[in-house]
This record gives C-alpha cells, sequence and structure tokens, in this order.
C-alpha cells in the first residue's frame, strides 16, 4: 500500500477567460446594487416629505393626491444616483499572496514579507 501525496490546496493564476468572466460577474454586481439604489431613491422622494415639510405640515409621509406630481422628478433623480453610484463607487482592490495567502488591499507595495509575491485577487483562484 503506497501512501499518495497529500495534495494541499492553493491559489493558482485564473486564464485570460476567467478573468473576463471574473470582471463581468463585479460589473453586474455593482449594476445590480446600483439599481437598489436608484429604486430606493426613486420610492423614497415621492413617499417622504424633507425635514422643513414634517415640521411645517406634521406628517412623515406625503398624501396620495401629491404623489404623481413628484414622481417624474424622483424618477430622474433615482436614475442620475444610481449611475453616480455605478460610476463612483468601487471597492478597493484585495490582493493575495500565493505562498502564504495573506490579504491585504492594494496599496502600491507587490513584494510579501514571506518572499512571495501579491497578486490582484480578481487574477486568482482558489484550487482545492
Amino acid at each position: 500500500m503506497s501512501i499518495g501525496r497529500i495534495k494541499r490546496p492553493m491559489w493558482v493564476k485564473r486564464t485570460e477567460l476567467e478573468i473576463a468572466e471574473e470582471r463581468r460577474r463585479q460589473r453586474r454586481s455593482r449594476l445590480r446594487i446600483a439599481a437598489l439604489v436608484g429604486v430606493f431613491i426613486t420610492l423614497m422622494i415621492p413617499l417622504m416629505f424633507g425635514w422643513k415639510e414634517i415640521e411645517g405640515r406634521h406628517r412623515f409621509t406625503v398624501p396620495a393626491d401629491e404623489i404623481l406630481s413628484r414622481l417624474p422628478f424622483s424618477m430622474i433623480f433615482g436614475a442620475l444616483v444610481a449611475l453616480a453610484f455605478y460610476k463612483c463607487v468601487r471597492e478597493r482592490p484585495t490582493m493575495i499572496c500565493s505562498q502564504c495567502e495573506t490579504t491585504k488591499h492594494d496599496d502600491g507595495i507587490s513584494q510579501c514579507s514571506c518572499g512571495g509575491h501579491f497578486e490582484m485577487m480578481e487574477v486568482m483562484k482558489y484550487v482545492a
């Protein structure tokens, strides 16, 4: 009976196709979040008063007859907020050392203290 070598899980580089798919997945995720933020803003503007109006009218929500008049502005503003969110809000890139599996945010230093080299997480995958 021979004892085989135990295969240790590790991080390896992705192929160009896998990197492109990972970038598409990240873009779709950002798009979904931006759309949810836009829908939230679009719904909140026609349904709720601002702080000054709450004080004057002593109500938090808008009467039903005023909602339709506020809807066009809220749709435009919601779309602009969603677009700005999609364009401006991004996660800081994460890097990983393929030797010791230490992770960090990209700070311009690519050499790890273990002697390994940090790579961008989107170009690496975990293989069991």
